[in-house]
């Protein structure tokens, strides 16, 4: 035999509960929404303060190296020419392409793979050039001195835990919100009854709460 619906005439403080647990599950939708927004933020601040402070870290090494110590030996006198070409070959390469030798090379075999499959045209010929750009990049990050090498490794490590660690914080949030959405579609659901004063079967009941109960093992994996 079909479910039935009752008709009841359901008080009007379960009524006002109802909607005001409907009011509430609102706000705490967009406390979650505020909440994944500015989480985001932080960390992309982070990350970029890892990076900033990183080149430097960099720099300094790379100056280090390229500048030893002279107090042993009598100052040296250099033009202007000299310390700057000393400067473009010795310290900047490391300081501009900090943290990017994984990034090069993955762009490097993109573009090769781009170039296999177009044919000859100046298209071609563009992403020729391009690629002869990125590899003389990459050519001025081989063979790093092993103080700039051990920086860029350690702070390549720090950037990628903050990477993953946002990336973990963004999809509990979005669990989150996942959760909130069903606790919000059961909510109008109920509402809806109460507010024609309709008792809903047990059969009804029990088929919303197995929808509800698989859309959030769904959405945590346990439905896998």
């Amino acid at each position: 035999m079909g479910a039935s619906l009752i008709g009841c005439a359901t008080p009007i403080e379960v009524k006002t509960a109802s909607r005001n647990q409907l009011e509430l599950i609102a706000a705490l939708n967009d406390s979650v929404t505020k909440l994944g927004t500015a989480m985001e933020e932080f960390h992309r601040t982070r990350e970029a303060r890892i990076r900033e402070e990183g080149r430097m870290v960099i720099a300094r090494q790379a100056i280090d190296v390229a500048l030893p110590d002279s107090g042993q030996q009598p100052p040296r006198m250099a033009t202007a020419d000299q310390l700057f070409k000393g400067y473009t070959n010795d310290i900047q390469p490391w300081i501009d392409h900090a943290f990017e030798s994984g990034d090069l090379d993955r762009a490097i075999k993109a573009l090769e793979d781009k170039i296999q499959a177009t044919p000859a045209s100046v298209q071609r010929d563009f992403l020729s050039a391009k690629l002869d750009d990125l590899r003389l990049q990459r050519s001025q990050l081989t063979n790093p001195p092993p103080a700039v090498s051990k920086a860029d490794t350690s702070v390549s490590q720090q950037i990628a835990n903050e990477q993953k660690t946002a990336a973990d914080v963004k999809q509990a949030i979005k669990l989150l919100g996942i959760q909130i959405d069903l606790m919000k579609a059961a909510a109008e659901r109920v509402d809806a009854w109460l507010a024609i004063d309709v008792t809903p079967s047990q059969e009804q009941v029990d088929a919303l709460t197995k929808i509800i109960s698989g859309a959030l093992a769904g959405s945590t994996g346990g439905g896998k």
